[in-house]
């Protein structure tokens, strides 16, 4: 399981990503090419791996206290990237505000339902994480 954000370009205007606080009829427009965003996440996130599932681009980061998975997407034109973060929120929740900025989009908080704040992702996080280990406790192992 991980802590998903969704990203895309979005003006600094829009207060909540929510479609009823947004213009009617907007969407967010393509941001650049598939091959440009992977040279470009290459830099930003050395070591990072790329492998196609499908047809879909996939990076993979990781150092010593979390990982990231960062979906490209099927088509060239990118419109949206998907981010997976794993372990310590740390270190996943700053590299993945510096993706942002680096890339100049604006992230929705999954578990959240907001753009992202690196000052509540921590929190939001931290009760993702709880959720998760509240769910593997009822779980009993077979042949128990």
């Amino acid at each position: 399981m991980s802590w998903d954000l969704l990203a895309f370009r979005a003006p600094v205007e829009f207060k909540s990503p929510r479609t009823e606080d947004l213009p009617q009829g907007w969407e967010p427009a393509p941001f650049g090419l598939r091959s440009e965003v992977q040279a470009q996440l290459r830099v930003l996130l050395p070591g990072v791996q790329f492998s196609f599932v499908k047809d879909s681009l996939w990076g993979t980061w990781s150092d010593k206290s979390c990982s990231l998975e960062i979906s490209l997407g099927d088509v060239e034109n990118i419109t949206y990237l998907w981010i997976a973060a794993r372990g310590e929120s740390g270190e996943a929740l700053p590299t993945i505000s510096f993706l942002l900025d680096a890339l100049n989009l604006r992230g929705v908080d999954l578990q959240r339902g907001e753009f992202f704040d690196l000052k509540l992702a921590h929190q939001s996080f931290q009760q993702w994480r709880e959720s998760v280990e509240g769910f593997r406790s009822t779980i009993k192992p077979k042949g128990e």
